[in-house]
């Protein structure tokens, strides 16, 4: 998916792009394609750091093109088939604006928060059904993991007994991470031993099949997967495989798999 990333920037020390990195880095491990502001900025010879440490943060530079800004911005939200929002984007007007872009877009608006930290507390299934008479499978939610609230609001609310962090069903953009952290049982994943070494010619293979699609579907556009426009894998493969594209058939089988361990199956 492509997501454009908005977050409050004025009053914030760097305004807030240290913010923006980490969330834009975060969502292109995850696949999506990603148009931040604070990278357009950088890419116009705009950065923060190199203003005085005594600067005012909830001014602008002098020098500073802000009706060009507006201008990139919208149309790189035009660009984009989602809109992220960072903690604090309802106090910005900055951020409405470009929400309300987005909505009259028609993009998906995800409200997503930081990952819960440690000493966060996660519910357990009767708090989460006390709280909201919903069942852990209605929220999403598994037993002794924190919990992600498919409700569409942003980040913030508390529920009796543990916080949730809001994320609108089907745009959980913070799956399990694809490897373990144990040291120890990292290594059990040899990926480039146990699968590049294995089958070279095939991923290669695969991976210009992607470069195929995205010329054909979005030319000229950074590679990325737009998973929303295809839920039927499992109907393509065999599609393919009737036809005998091979290619094809390997492409199907690995985004089928990719959505289930996702998904916890």
């Amino acid at each position: 998916m492509k997501i454009y990333v908005a977050g409050p920037m004025r009053g914030i020390t760097l305004y807030n792009f240290p913010a923006f990195a980490e969330v834009t880095g975060m969502l292109r491990h995850w696949g999506h394609s990603v148009i931040s502001p604070a990278e357009l900025d950088l890419e116009a010879g705009f950065n923060p750091a190199d203003l005085p440490p005594e600067f005012d943060w909830d001014g602008i530079p002098m020098d500073f093109g802000m009706d060009a800004c507006l201008t990139r911005d919208i149309d790189a939200i035009r660009k984009c088939e989602a809109i992220y929002l960072l903690p604090g984007w309802e106090h910005s007007t900055g951020c409405r604006m470009e929400k309300a872009v987005a909505e009259f877009l028609r993009l998906k608006v995800i409200y997503v928060g930081d990952p819960p930290s440690p000493h966060y507390e996660t519910m357990n299934s009767a708090d989460l059904v006390n709280a909201r008479g919903k069942s852990i499978e209605e929220a999403g939610a598994r037993e002794g993991e924190p919990v992600y609230w498919a409700d569409n609001k942003p980040k913030g609310e508390t529920i009796p007994n543990g916080t949730a962090i809001l994320v609108p069903r089907g745009e959980h953009l913070m799956p399990k991470p694809p490897l373990p952290t144990d040291s120890v049982e990292r290594k059990k994943y040899p990926m480039h031993s146990g699968l590049m070494a294995y089958f070279p010619n095939a991923l290669a293979a695969v991976a210009h099949h992607s470069w195929k699609g995205n010329e054909k579907h979005h030319p000229g556009e950074p590679l990325h997967w737009s998973r929303e426009k295809s839920n039927d894998h499992q109907d393509c493969l065999m599609r393919h495989s009737a036809e005998g594209d091979k290619v094809a058939v390997a492409w199907r089988a690995l985004a089928d798999l990719q959505i289930s361990l996702e998904d916890g199956e």
